[in-house]
């Protein structure tokens, strides 16, 4: 019987599309005040402890520390320019800040949604911006060397079309972390259920009670996610990452992470 219940917990529903998934999610999803209030308030807390203990690094990130080494590396750079999609408050940056050196000048620019930067546009500075979409990321940049995101694309509405706008960024490194992907010939849609407590770096805040929050999640056909990648990159390294993937039963879900440099111009 244990086993039984055990195994209750892959048999998830499968939706025929996003919006159906979301209207079996909490209203808000990401964009919750109380999920955006919890990852403020932890990225505070974070990068209060950062400056205490500037070598401190998450386990979490320990991949997307080594997709930023051949970026800062190559040429000898003095200066990157990072896209960091759906970074949330800037917690990966704030690592990155405090373990490389000073002479190194960091362009950070966070996209994440209007609720999350409305709140962490509080904590900008002369390195790191929270910007509404990747074109004013784009812009205010220029050029970019590096295009980070992590566990981000299942958790888009239309994550073809994001894929596409990543790819087509044309930046000099790309790193997709977390990736989850669906081995079958179609995306599938279903629903990620979490703690509040899981979002952002750390314990749960004073203040807020943990519960279960539910967002519209999706896991992309793999040949279609790799074949738009490899269009405009060279996959040079993949990394072995569950993190980014659930079981859902009868379907093959894989997760890794790439780490992919722009092909030479023809």
């Amino acid at each position: 019987m244990l086993q039984f219940l055990k195994s209750l917990k892959h048999i998830r529903k499968v939706y025929v599309d996003y919006e159906t998934a979301f209207q079996n999610s909490d209203p808000k999803a990401y964009q919750a005040d109380e999920v955006i209030d919890v990852v403020y308030q932890k990225t505070l807390k974070f990068k209060e402890d950062l400056e205490k203990s500037p070598n401190y690094i998450l386990s979490s990130v320990a991949n997307s520390f080594c997709s930023l080494i051949p970026g800062i590396i190559e040429k000898e750079k003095k200066e990157i320019s990072v896209i960091d999609f759906g970074g949330a408050c800037g917690a990966l940056y704030f690592q990155v800040r405090n373990f490389f050196p000073k002479a190194l000048k960091i362009r950070w620019a966070v996209v994440e949604t209007p609720a999350m930067v409305n709140k962490a546009k509080k904590i900008e500075n002369q390195e790191i911006t929270f910007h509404y979409s990747m074109e004013e990321a784009i812009q205010y940049l220029g050029n970019v060397d590096i295009f980070h995101t992590s566990g981000t694309i299942q958790a888009l509405d239309k994550p073809r079309d994001y894929l596409q706008k990543m790819v087509d960024l044309k930046a000099q490194y790309a790193f997709f972390n977390r990736v989850g992907v669906h081995k079958g010939n179609h995306d599938i849609y279903t629903v990620h259920r979490s703690k509040l407590s899981w979002n952002g770096p750390g314990e749960l805040p004073l203040g807020f009670q943990d519960k279960w929050v539910k967002y519209p999640f999706s896991f992309m056909e793999e040949k279609f996610f790799l074949n738009t990648i490899q269009k405009n990159y060279d996959i040079i390294a993949k990394f072995q990452d569950l993190s980014g993937i659930y079981p859902v039963y009868g379907y093959k879900i894989e997760g890794y992470a790439l780490l992919c440099k722009l092909k030479p111009m023809s």
